[in-house]
């Protein structure tokens, strides 16, 4: 096992019992601990049965691989469905047939009553018969206003049914669940065919690649926290008890905007992994020190010498 590793990043973990040199001006700090910066719980996103666990523990994922599928048939089937109600409703959306025809009675009607306008001139019909030509007439051209309401409601059921299959897609994607990074499966809860309820964990995952140290910097009354922020710090990662730590330099990469009821402040920085025979170095839970190296201050900066 190599005795130094150097990166481009260190992350800072939780200090306890960090103090102050005022010569150099360095921040030591102890019992930091190491997280990895992204770990996810994949959870079912619905109730049902597992179809398949693409995956194991142990086994390094690729971002957007199939890791976990639940069981699809009836989300496949009500997708099938809404396809074909969606479809028969574009068809009669499209359909002008009542409106056409209405237009045609429309005109026989009008026809007819201009037809009984002129024998009522001859006197060859009454008055009263006319009315009801001229009421027909109106009927007829009010049934070309109904049609066209009933396709603009056709179209919009068309719509709907369209929307519908879109949410049977959406309900079948989720049933596909995806690796969301490169990383490695860190446990497994739930095997092929078991029954899994809505949001129950069923696999861990972990970015091993990078990873932070992250914690709690102490004894800073003489210095202000936000010269914490950029500076240079030398990390020893403690990777087995009996062995010399790993150093690593690097930067604080986050200092909080919150000072504690202790006068801490939370800071951390990265570190990258690397392999060993095969095998990531560094893991969540090990300890870590940190040294940070503070830039000495100019001008009226709250830092005293």
């Amino acid at each position: 096992m190599p005795s130094q590793f150097i990166a481009a990043y260190a992350l800072v973990g939780f200090l306890a019992g960090a103090t102050v040199t005022q010569d150099s001006k360095v921040v030591i700090v102890e019992n930091a601990g190491v997280y990895y910066e992204k770990k996810v719980d994949i959870s079912a996103p619905a109730s049902g049965l597992i179809g398949e666990v693409a995956v194991e523990e142990g086994q390094a994922i690729t971002k957007d691989e199939v890791i976990v599928q639940l069981d699809q048939r009836i989300t496949k089937a009500e997708l099938e469905v809404a396809r074909q109600e969606a479809e028969a409703a574009e068809k009669q959306a499209k359909d002008e047939s009542n409106i056409l025809y209405a237009n045609k009675v429309s005109e026989v009607a009008s026809a007819e009553y201009e037809n009984f306008v002129d024998l009522l001139r001859k006197n060859a019909t009454s008055a009263s018969e006319l009315r009801r030509k001229k009421l027909e007439a109106e009927k007829s051209k009010l049934s070309i206003r109904v049609a066209e309401l009933e396709r603009e409601k056709n179209i919009a059921t068309s719509l709907v049914t369209k929307e519908k299959v879109k949410a049977a897609e959406v309900q079948l994607a989720l049933r596909q669940i995806k690796a969301p990074f490169n990383g490695l499966v860190a446990r497994s809860y739930l095997e092929q065919d078991a029954w899994a309820k809505e949001g129950e964990r069923i696999l861990t995952v972990v970015a091993v690649e990078e990873l932070k140290v992250e914690g709690n910097a102490r004894g800073l009354e003489k210095l202000s926290p936000h010269v914490l922020f950029g500076a240079p710090v030398t990390i020893e990662v403690q990777v087995a008890k009996e062995m010399p730590p790993v150093v690593i330099e690097g930067t604080v990469g986050f200092v909080s905007p919150i000072v504690e009821a202790d006068g801490s402040v939370r800071v951390w920085s990265k570190i990258s992994n690397q392999q060993l025979n095969g095998q990531w170095l560094f893991r969540e839970g090990m300890t870590a020190s940190m040294k940070i190296q503070v830039v000495a201050p100019k001008g009226n900066e709250p830092v005293s010498q």
